[in-house]
């Protein structure tokens, strides 16, 4: 290993000011650190629990925002359930009027062939147009009230989750 060289007068007073303002320098940093260190360990105590604290409440708000989620869910299901039963009632009540109509037509057409005279056909068919209308409109007020049936049973789950946010 080599020797040192000497540092003249000069130069050793230079590096006796450079190495105090370095050392000057590390204390000043150290002291910041260690400061900010306890200042840091003080705070963040403070701060892990509060942290530790909005953590559980966003897990709570977390876990309601799923419960509505789920409860939502299960409405839609339980009115879209409601909803394919109420048309399909609909639909039957439907295929059944269409089925009657025909029958009907079919009747009424038979006895307009076998009619022997011009008043006959026109008092059938008379008999036939007013019991069609009857029969129309029969229909239509019960499909109408089947409507209103079909929007009160879908509406029924959402009205449970309301009166329950609600209370």
């Amino acid at each position: 290993m080599p020797k040192p060289r000497e540092l003249c007068d000069h130069c050793t007073a230079l590096a006796a000011d450079r190495y105090v303002t370095l050392v000057l320098e590390a204390e000043r940093q150290c002291v910041e650190v260690s400061m900010g260190c306890n200042i840091y360990r003080t705070v963040g105590v403070v701060k892990e629990s509060q942290m530790a604290k909005e953590f559980e409440e966003f897990q709570k708000a977390g876990e309601q925002f799923q419960k509505v989620g789920k409860d939502s869910f299960d409405v839609a299901v339980r009115s879209l359930g409601e909803v394919n039963k109420g048309l399909q009632a609909i639909a039957a009540e439907v295929t059944d009027y269409s089925k009657n109509a025909l029958e009907d037509n079919m009747r009424a057409y038979e006895q307009l062939l076998r009619a022997k005279s011009l008043e006959q056909a026109i008092e059938i068919q008379s008999q036939f147009t007013k019991k069609a209308y009857d029969t129309y409109m029969a229909e239509m007020s019960k499909l109408g009230e089947m409507y209103v049936g079909l929007a009160r049973n879908v509406y029924k789950p959402v009205e449970s989750i309301l009166s329950k946010k609600t209370v």
